[in-house]
């Protein structure tokens, strides 16, 4: 759940375990091979059962790059 907030990545998320389990934790490369093993016992799918029109579904691919023109210079 920490890898889909902004920003996050493997290697902050391996600091993190490090400042909390200092003397025993994991080299990253096995923090990174544990969690890619984690990730393939998971399902692939999520099921939900609703009513129609009772939920709204929106695609967010979140922040963007900005377009600009070169004629105008106007930024979209």
């Amino acid at each position: 759940m920490e890898l889909s907030k902004k920003g996050v990545t493997c290697h902050l998320l391996w600091e993190k375990y490090c400042q909390r389990i200092p003397v025993r934790g994991y080299s990253y490369l096995q923090f990174c091979c544990r969690y890619q093993t984690w990730c393939q016992s998971q399902k692939r799918s999520m099921r939900q059962q609703h009513l129609a029109g009772e939920k709204c579904f929106i695609d967010y691919c979140g922040p963007t790059v900005p377009v600009i023109s070169p004629e105008t210079g106007e930024c979209r």
